[in-house]
């Protein structure tokens, strides 16, 4: 029994990493530039857009994809910005730089500044600082695949009033450069199929026994977990939620003794828990519909009230803020709120074990995997 059942969740994993993988990427190079001045920003620890009327730039070097990768293939990329300081909100657009004006991140300055090319994204705000920016740049990245040449990045423009930072590539003290997250089809052709084993002997007919009394009728046993696949509970986002952050589920006010699993509930952040409440489940924030593998896409911000799926067990990508490879046992982390740490291939002595990691997507922030993808609910002692 046990081997079907780790036959059957082996199958499940190779069917869900057929459908796709992400892969994301970090800056090439990233500055700014003020309109009119001969100042190079290319060294500077934020991305200044707005001050001055001045516009950030950011590349990214595709050639870091599977060779051969065609613009098809690409099922949606996703720029995230980490908006560092807000010095006046407001809102920004986002365009491609013109594929005839390349720039250098150590000479490019406001006398001779590289064209806008074309429109990815237009009044996309910028409130609040500390928080993450994320946009949808599937067909600007498709274009580039196609016309590689073509690839100067992005160009940041600031909608006035807006005077905002976001973390350069040189930060070292937030550390949250830009990244371009890329979901690429999987289109490997299917192996031949195996020959079927022979069909083994008939074993003998046992004789038949002799019926016995009935016994009395026991208790009813709890109801037991799926048999497969990921169990996921919608809830209600109590502050700001994230897509691959670790969410724990707490009773609603005046309902200490409400058991989980109720159907809809409030949830905020692992050490946002308020005080006094009674914990639930612990998983990962997931996007707004079930994808193959789960949180393979890019991160998604959910605001205070909407409904925000929660993977509690299963195959889920999770945000990491330290070096974490395969085998690793998982917990939320301890010193960046919404994301998850590594414990190392022994099990921690204490605090909650969200599952097993399985294997990095990509270089990211804090100089580790951005997104990491794991097993939720599959992290036995003795493993």
């Amino acid at each position: 029994m046990k081997k079907n059942r780790m036959r059957l969740a082996l199958g499940l994993l190779a069917v869900a990493a057929l459908a796709g993988f992400a892969q994301t990427l970090t800056p090439l190079q990233d500055a700014y530039y003020v309109p009119g001045s001969a100042t190079n920003y290319g060294t500077a620890t934020t991305i200044t857009v707005g001050s001055s009327s001045s516009v950030g730039l950011v590349q990214f070097d595709l050639s870091t994809l599977p060779a051969g990768v065609t613009a098809s293939q690409v099922q949606k990329a996703t720029l995230t910005l980490f908006l560092d300081h807000v010095g006046v909100g407001g809102t920004i657009n986002i365009d491609t730089v013109s594929a005839s004006t390349p720039w250098g991140e150590l000479t490019v300055n406001g006398n001779s500044p590289p064209s806008s090319g074309s429109v990815v994204a237009t009044a996309v705000p910028t409130a609040t600082a500390n928080t993450y920016i994320t946009v949808d740049v599937t067909a600007a990245v498709q274009g580039w695949i196609t016309s590689p040449a073509s690839n100067n990045g992005f160009m940041i423009l600031p909608n006035a009033p807006a005077s905002v930072q976001f973390d350069s590539k040189e930060n070292v003290n937030t550390s949250h450069p830009a990244t371009l997250t890329i979901t690429l089809a999987n289109t490997g052709p299917a192996g031949p199929t195996g020959p079927a084993g022979a069909t083994g002997t008939a074993g003998p007919a046992g004789p038949t026994g002799v019926t016995g009394p009935a016994g009395p009728a026991g208790a009813t046993g709890a109801t037991g977990p799926a048999a497969s696949g990921s169990l996921i509970i919608n809830l209600i986002c109590a502050s700001i939620c994230s897509q691959y952050a670790p969410q724990i589920q707490v009773a609603a006010p005046g309902s200490p003794s409400e058991p989980p699993f109720t159907g809809v509930d409030t949830i905020s952040k692992v050490q946002d828990a308020p005080a006094g409440t009674t914990a639930g489940i612990i998983g990962i924030a997931g996007p707004p519909a079930p994808i193959s593998p789960p949180g393979s896409a890019g991160g998604i911000i959910y605001s205070a009230g909407q409904t925000v799926p929660v993977i509690v067990n299963g195959m889920v990508a999770c945000q990491f803020d330290t070096q974490v490879v395969g085998g690793d046992f998982v917990q939320p982390s301890s010193n960046n709120i919404g994301f998850c740490s590594s414990a190392g291939q022994t099990y921690p002595a204490s605090g909650p074990v969200l599952g097993i990691a399985l294997s990095a997507n990509g270089p990211g922030s804090f100089g580790s995997p951005f997104a990491e993808t794991i097993v939720l609910g599959a992290a036995p002692r003795g493993h």
